[in-house]
This record gives C-alpha cells, structure tokens and sequence, in this order.
C-alpha cells in the first residue's frame, strides 16, 4: 500500500505506519516505484482502452527531461510553474496558497456553497495583488469566504499547466472513461506516481483540502458537488489561453460553437474523477 507525504503537515492526516511514504524513499526504490506503476497502467489501459484505431486512445506518457522554463521574474504565485515555486522557496505550493487553504479549513467550512457561490470580482482581483505583492504571508482574517475560495480556483486554473500534468492529464481522463469502476483507483494510484514530485505532492495537498470541506455538512458541499465546480479549473477544460503551454490549451485555442462529444465526455470524466479521487485520497 502506498502513500505519499505532503510539505505542509497541516494538510495531511495521521500515516499508518505500515504504509509506504514515497518521500522516505531511496532514488533507485523511487525508480523501481515507477517503472512497476508503468507496468500496471500499461496493463490496465490496454485491456480496457478503446481501439488504437483512433488518435486518441491511450498511450503510456514517455519520460522525458524537462524543458527549459522561462525565468517568470514579473510573477511570484499565479500562472507559476510549480517546478519554479520550488526553485524558489522549496516548496511547490505558494505560502500564501497554503495561508488560503488554511483559513478556509479553520474558520469557513461552515459557509453554504464555497466553491459554488461566487466572490466578488474587485475583492478576488485585490487578493491577488496582496498574493502577488507579499507571496510569503497574506493576512486572510476577514476576508470572505467564497472570495478566498474564488481565489484558489484562479491559482489553479492559471498554472501554465494542469496539476496532473499536460503529458498526463490525458491519461487521467481516459482512466475514468474506459476502466471499469472496480480498476480505476489502482490505476490511479499507478499514474499518480508517474507524475513529477512537486505535482505528486500539490495534488494529495488539494485532494485532502476539499476531502476536509467535502467533511462538512454545514456547507452543503458533497464530494461531487465540489467536482463539478473544481473540476475545469483544475484539469484546464475549454481554457483557451494565450500564455497557457499545454497540450489541452493549444487543442482548444479558437474552439467556438457546439462542443464535440468528445469534450463532453472529458467533462464528465473530469468530474468524475476529482469526486472519486476526493473520496478515496485517504485510502
């Protein structure tokens, strides 16, 4: 059983000791790790994956080193690369990123609709002034709640890339749209640990977050409810950024009209996905 420790103890739960933590691990137990986790989803996917017959069908993402990132020396927190964050400060996720999951976890669980119901423009454009001007510490107390909530939907949805990962949000995607229910969490679990560290550790982070909101009863926020509203900002579906890298936002650069099936079924595999991911994230 596997599981992976996250940089901010206040976003994790206990660890059964008998679990294995990704982090405590050697780099040839890491590659090991891996290469056993390729060989699973490779199984999985080619058992159950449509025909290869179209473009679109599963393909195991090949490792590749990274390409080399623009300085982003006019930003500090949104639209910077995860990677960069940690060139920075050792740490994947902004301070001022985690001070906002913080406050909402200690003092706006209680509020009906966070994620669903709207901040206010102005007030969402002022915190991330603040964000941007002082990424080290941002003062939350009194601020409202869905304005703060607003705010980590923008910071996700203008990461250059997906948290997933722009080689394997595909992946993600076709796993909850072609592997059997019973399948997918292993699968999962599989692609999860293809994915860079800082990405790995940024995705149980968020998981867990919205596991704890997800918790309260007060808010109304269920598991799927809080997929439905995170789940685009997330995953990066029907962006169409100039600055965006991605292969899914260049794909969908100029798409107007009705949208194509196939979007649509990236939708729901979105949604279905975060809201399965949200539920089993502890397991």
């Amino acid at each position: 059983k596997l599981r992976w420790h996250s940089f901010q103890n206040s976003h994790r739960p206990s660890l059964n000791s008998a679990s294995i933590e990704i982090n405590r691990q050697s780099a040839a137990q890491l590659s090991l790790l891996k290469k056993c986790s390729l060989l699973r989803l490779t199984a999985i996917m080619e058992k159950f994956s449509i025909p290869h017959k179209q473009s679109w069908a599963w393909t195991v993402p090949k490792f590749m080193k990274r390409s080399k990132l623009p300085n982003y020396r006019g930003k500090m927190v949104f639209g910077v690369p995860l990677i960069v964050s940690v060139q920075r400060t050792g740490q994947p996720l902004p301070q001022s990123i985690q001070q906002a999951m913080r406050y909402i976890r200690s003092q706006c669980l209680d509020h009906v609709g966070i994620f669903r119901k709207s901040g206010v423009k102005s007030r969402i454009q002022n915190l991330r002034q603040m964000s941007e001007a002082s990424p080290d510490y941002v003062n939350y107390e009194g601020q409202s709640a869905y304005d703060v909530a607003d705010l980590l939907k923008q910071y996700f949805r203008d990461l250059p890339e997906p948290v997933f990962t722009g080689k394997l949000t595909d992946t993600f995607l076709q796993i909850y749209q072609f592997a059997p229910k019973e399948q997918r969490l292993q699968a999962v679990q599989a692609a999860i640990m293809l994915m860079p560290d800082e990405n790995r550790e940024v995705l149980q982070t968020l998981l867990y977050f919205l596991s704890d909101v997800a918790s309260s009863e007060e808010n109304q926020m269920t598991v799927g409810n809080l997929a439905v509203c995170l789940a685009p900002s997330i995953f990066h579906l029907n962006v169409s950024k100039k600055e965006s890298t991605s292969p899914r936002s260049i794909h969908r650069r100029g798409t107007v009209g009705k949208p194509h099936q196939k979007d649509l079924n990236e939708n729901m595999a979105a949604t279905q996905g975060l809201s399965h991911m949200i539920a089993n994230c502890k397991k």
